[in-house]
């Protein structure tokens, strides 16, 4: 379900999926040992931005109920939340996203879209239909977190792109039955997209009238986003490699038929606005998430009143070495 809810969310925004490497806290193994602030006799277990959040807050409303991921997610929210104010764009988008994300429950689980929603919900440690909004909101704040931090270490970009070569990449396809030996007819079709792409034509515009990959035809024969990683047949990958931008390889012959790839961009600017650049990134680099929520919370001045403990164990699941 919950990937269901990002699929539709990726739709109208750029942002970047759930981040669920947040920060953490095992609070039963000493619920009766902390000590520290207390309010309305209840221990503090960390304070951020001045704002306390206190144990039976987190351990009775959630731990009981969702286990720790429901804690680390409620945490994320806080973080988020202390950091980046709520605007009315956001608000707009969150309410648009939201009603075309319910009109695909409807769709898929007719009379029991609600439930299956709130279940989705639950994942990602919210507790009503009616917080699906509140969810957008917060998924765009996080979003900005962490461009913001690949903002301020903008080497982490430029190391990525060098070991992963991302591209955006277009294609042609003349489909054979036996690419070692093409018919006439075949080759009059090889011949004619030629004849085309000498006198100027849109390469786009040749790959709509003649590609028989009917998907990407449709759109002028883009295949999108590619690094080195793409599931690509090697023949293909290869080649696409060796291309700069706005470059159009020699026929390549796969199992396919004959194949013309042109690299529409490599630069960052246009690399920036495809969704799938944000989420390689992110897999690139499995700690950074977590570091850069870390560095905000400490921005933020998160205290762990004196629970030496509780902070090592932070430190250990998401892998902060400071």
């Amino acid at each position: 379900m919950t990937n269901l809810i990002k699929k539709y969310w990726f739709v109208s925004l750029v942002v970047i999926f759930l981040f669920v490497i947040i920060i953490y806290f095992v609070y039963d193994t000493n619920k009766d040992t902390l000590s520290g602030k207390k309010v309305d006799g209840n221990d503090v277990v960390y304070t951020i931005n001045k704002i306390d959040k206190t144990a039976d807050e987190l351990y009775t409303d959630l731990y009981d109920k969702y286990g720790i991921a429901t804690i680390y997610n409620k945490l994320e929210q806080a973080v988020a939340n202390q950091a980046i104010e709520t605007t009315e764009e956001m608000e707009t988008i969150a309410k648009e996203n939201s009603q075309t994300i319910i009109s695909n429950f409807e769709s898929q689980y007719g009379d029991t879209y609600e439930e299956q929603l709130l279940s989705a919900l639950k994942q990602v440690g919210y507790s009503k239909v009616d917080d699906l909004e509140t969810y957008l909101i917060q998924i765009q704040k996080i979003t900005l977190l962490f461009e913001n931090y690949l903002n301020d270490n903008p080497e982490l970009v430029q190391t990525y792109i060098d070991e992963k070569s991302p591209r955006i990449v277009s294609h042609i396809l003349i489909s054979m039955e036996d690419p070692n030996n093409p018919t006439q007819e075949e080759l009059d079709i090889v011949k004619k997209v030629e004849e085309e792409l000498e006198a100027g034509e849109d390469f786009g515009v040749v790959a709509y009238n003649y590609s028989d990959d009917t998907a990407s035809a449709q759109l002028n024969g883009s295949l999108g986003y590619a690094t080195k990683d793409t599931q690509f047949v090697p023949e293909f990958l290869e080649a696409m490699l060796l291309l700069e931008e706005n470059e159009v390889s020699d026929w390549v012959k796969t199992n396919y038929g004959y194949h013309l790839i042109k690299v529409d961009s490599t630069s960052l600017k246009e690399l920036e606005l495809v969704d799938d650049f944000y989420t390689d990134i992110y897999s690139y680099y499995p700690n950074m998430q977590s570091e850069a929520i870390w560095e905000k919370a400490n921005e933020l001045g998160i205290d762990f009143k004196g629970n030496k403990e509780l902070e090592i164990k932070l430190k250990k699941y998401l892998g902060i070495s400071e």
